[in-house]
């Protein structure tokens, strides 16, 4: 067991408070030296003391013991730099501290401070998740934080009743625009000297996170026009379409790569299946059309295709594994694939209140 004696109260006290969150922050040694090259001292003392809730400047002011005018320029900083979010409500502000993933780990790498040691940071956060024990809390919820969608055009046509929160382009329809930001991942990957193949500015924040994201320089604000541009881009690159995991109000989409994605990680990396929610469709192939030529194989992201030995051996799609994205689908050049209804289907829960709620209660069961 690590010795932590050595670690400023305040940042002990901060790493309790992030723990708090459903997803949340187990100690480890990359943690406190992130913290403490993210958090000045007196930032950290007023985080570790900010509710689980939005408060406004009054109510931290007499949680924190700080005065106000002074506690304001602290709090407008670690805006700035990502560390809260500073939200308007009925025409008051209001602020709330964010969480690690996803959370300030990602907005540190939106808009990096010139002071900060981006490519140690970088190392860092990396090294945290794969073996600093926070992937591990990350995946053992039983509600995943993420889930697939596909583009309608990958639809079998006799599918009826597609929900709009099953789809991208109703989500992005829905959500009036947003804005374009680098992806955490690739854009992590890169300073770590593991550039990625595909595109860093591919994802992208949508609604009022939108606009609170490019208020603040960490991305730049896109039509639904231009969004769309962005999907049909990582669509035709194969990569994979994730969002919040709940129906109304989606905040975030990511386009995923199998090579540096944290969220298919879970699968990838540490094999455990669901780690994202998958979309309620798997793919279906048209036996006339297939020829087994492994182009569905190749691009699946997540090794959930495969063609067993034989001269007549056809693509065989595990469902365990499968996450519904449709990279096969949106690649086949025989068009010989599309997506169907899976035979159990999963409904998100309804809002970002219900699924922390459900994510929170799991913890406290997993704690017992």
């Amino acid at each position: 067991m690590s010795d932590y004696s050595n670690i400023p109260e305040v940042y002990r006290s901060l790493q309790k408070r992030l723990d708090q969150f459903p997803i949340g922050a187990p100690e480890a040694p990359e943690l406190y030296e992130i913290l403490q090259i993210l958090f000045t001292e007196e930032e950290a003392y007023v985080a570790s003391r900010m509710p689980m809730r939005r408060a406004t400047l009054e109510e931290l002011s007499l949680a924190v013991g700080m005065e106000q005018g002074r506690l304001r320029e602290v709090l407008e900083n670690m805006a700035d730099k990502g560390l809260i979010l500073d939200l308007e409500k009925k025409g008051q502000k209001m602020y709330m501290l964010q969480g690690t993933l996803t959370g300030f780990f990602e907005f540190s790498f939106l808009k990096p401070k010139k002071d900060w040691p981006m490519d140690r940071l970088a190392e860092l956060t990396h090294k945290y998740y794969y073996e600093g024990g926070h992937a591990e809390d990350f995946l053992k919820l039983k509600k995943p934080r993420a889930r697939t969608v596909v583009l309608n055009r990958s639809l079998e046509k006799r599918i009826s009743g597609v929900k709009p929160y099953e789809e991208i382009e109703e989500i992005v329809k829905n959500s009036g625009g947003g804005a374009i930001l680098k992806c955490y991942c690739r854009n992590k990957a890169s300073l770590r000297g593991e550039p990625c193949k595909y595109p860093i500015e591919l994802c992208i924040s949508l609604g009022r996170g939108g606009e609170l994201v490019a208020s603040r320089g960490m991305g730049r604000k896109a039509s639904v026009e231009e969004i769309m541009d962005k999907i049909t881009e990582a669509e035709e690159l194969g990569l994979v379409h994730a969002v919040d995991n709940f129906q109304e109000n989606v905040g975030f989409i990511c386009n995923c790569c199998s090579c540096h994605c944290e969220f298919l990680a879970g699968i990838i990396h540490f094999r455990v299946p669901g780690a994202i929610q998958p979309s309620n469709f798997v793919p279906e192939r048209n036996t006339e059309l297939c020829i087994s030529c492994g182009t569905c194989v190749e691009r699946c992201p997540v090794k959930a295709i495969s063609i067993p030995e034989g001269d007549d051996a056809k693509p065989v799609v595990d469902e365990v594994w499968c996450i519904g994205c449709g990279v096969c689908v949106s690649g086949c050049p025989q068009h010989a694939l599309s997506l169907a209804r899976r035979k159990e289907v999963v409904e998100p829960p309804k809002d970002m209140r219900t699924m922390w709620q459900i994510i929170g209660q799991t913890k406290q069961e997993l704690s017992r």
